[in-house]
């Protein structure tokens, strides 16, 4: 196996070889630098350098990044992937492939919802308004404090079956009524941990990245007078990750977010 990574660094090319993964078949292929080969697997491996191998002992890839891997000339696209393997757990889905940038997977509502990777959680107390799914691509976090600095939050985390370790993208947050209010000014506030000042908060990031540097809205807002906001960000490294978590804390005012036009992109 070393022996041809080694070859893979050189820039050889492997003999014709044809697959049938969803993208048609092709007759050679460059291995590319680029990807990192030590996180695809030893199927993945062997379906990438061997000279011949049979269509029907190459896997589903597991990731954008594996077809890209397979056919570095490969197209952006919707593709077939099958992230815990063939004929184990959840069947095979298709995903939208961003190869021209390096395999990356596009991640929005619909396919979190399809997919039944998203789950929904309250702590600090009992009252909660609407949480969940409003449609094919948008959900709702709306927790419901009494009057005070008591804290109520709601978290909606999205479980991905594979590890990324590169994202850029977009969502929106909105609001339900005129009356909701947003103070997002909280980005030293760990996951689940209750502010002090009787303001709560809107947080987005990972299970290890508990505020997205340079996405924070950083100000008070109403839906009434700002109507949505776009929380973007430009392609960068974080930990090693599998969640998007979206959190709102309520401490008194009407804190509702509604969740909308998610599109990130993840490797």
């Amino acid at each position: 196996m070393l022996a041809l990574i080694a070859f893979a660094a050189l820039g050889c090319r492997t003999a014709p070889v044809s697959h049938d993964t969803g993208w048609g078949s092709f007759e050679e292929m460059d291995i590319v630098e680029g990807p990192a080969l030590h996180t695809l697997g030893d199927a993945a491996l062997d379906c990438t350098f061997a000279s011949q191998r049979p269509d029907a002992l190459c896997p589903t890839p597991r990731t954008c990044l594996e077809h890209l891997v397979r056919r570095p000339n490969a197209p952006d696209g919707v593709y077939v992937i099958d992230p815990d393997g063939d004929e184990l757990g959840a069947a095979p889905f298709e995903v939208t492939c961003d190869m021209a940038s390096g395999g990356f997977t596009l991640i929005d509502g619909a396919l979190i919802r399809a997919q039944g990777w998203m789950s929904f959680e309250e702590f600090g107390g009992e009252a909660l308004g609407e949480v969940g799914w409003l449609g094919d691509d948008s959900f709702i976090l709306d927790p419901v404090s009494d009057e005070g600095c008591f804290t109520v939050a709601v978290r909606g985390t999205a479980r991905l079956p594979f590890t990324f370790e590169e994202w850029r993208g977009s969502w929106l947050g909105g609001a339900s009524s005129e009356a909701s209010q947003h103070d997002d000014v909280h980005g030293e506030v760990g996951w689940g941990e209750p502010p002090d000042d009787c303001r709560g908060y809107v947080k987005f990031g990972t299970e290890r990245l508990e505020s997205k540097i340079g996405g924070e809205w950083g100000m008070h807002w109403n839906s009434w007078l700002y109507g949505e906001r776009a929380w973007s960000w430009a392609q960068e490294r974080l930990p090693a990750s599998q969640e998007l978590r979206w959190e709102v804390a309520d401490q008194g005012s009407p804190e509702d977010v509604v969740v909308s036009e998610i599109q990130i992109w993840v490797r």
